[in-house]
């Protein structure tokens, strides 16, 4: 057999392939360590992000059950004065959110009238939410029934400020999740043993 042919016959018997090689080359190298990196950076920012955004967000939500019989038949809560643009939603069928000013001249038949105009009104499993977004002033919760005792209203004051970090948080979360992708390539693009 000449040398030709026992070159052949050992290039056959090799167990390197391509693929091999670009696995173990330094530019794979390299991509590998970059993803790495990359990965638990964008894992552990997204983590802080996620888990401080709530807690940032504490201090500006406030949920109250004070409401109080105004007359017979109609609850309202104490004046909620307003400093600026915030988030007031409740919980609870017959609930409206009139100006301070018109209280007096609420009653069942015309709170419709009176009612601010809502964002949100939605019922998940037989429980309605009302949602309003308001300019500084004064406002009452307004209640129609037999007892308040199941109503809750919250205030989400520097509502523009909350968004912002609702929409971090949710950022947050998809962060998390670009990073442990990034992560679990740089772990799988591992070198292979040349001599196996």
């Amino acid at each position: 057999m000449d040398n030709c042919s026992n070159s052949d016959a050992l290039y056959r018997s090799t167990p390197i392939r391509q693929h091999d090689i670009y696995v173990n080359s330094q530019s794979c190298r390299e991509l590998r360590k970059t993803l790495l990196i990359m990965g638990l950076a964008i894992l552990v920012a997204g983590l802080v992000m996620a888990a401080s955004m709530p807690e940032l967000e504490k201090p500006h939500i406030r949920t109250y059950d004070n409401l109080k019989l105004f007359i017979s038949g109609e609850y309202a809560s104490p004046v909620l004065n307003i400093t600026g643009q915030s988030e007031i939603s409740m919980q609870g069928d017959s609930t409206y959110l009139v100006d301070a000013s018109n209280l007096s001249m609420v009653n069942v038949s015309n709170v419709g009238q009176y009612n601010i105009h809502e964002v949100l009104n939605l019922t998940v499993s037989g429980v309605a939410t009302h949602s309003y977004v308001v300019p500084a002033g004064s406002y009452y919760v307004v209640y129609f029934g037999n007892s308040s005792s199941s109503i809750t209203y919250t205030i989400i004051s520097d509502y523009g400020l909350v968004s912002v970090m609702g929409t971090l948080y949710v950022a947050g979360l998809a962060m998390i999740l670009i990073g442990i992708v990034g992560t679990a390539l740089g772990a799988v693009l591992r070198p292979k043993n040349m001599n196996q």
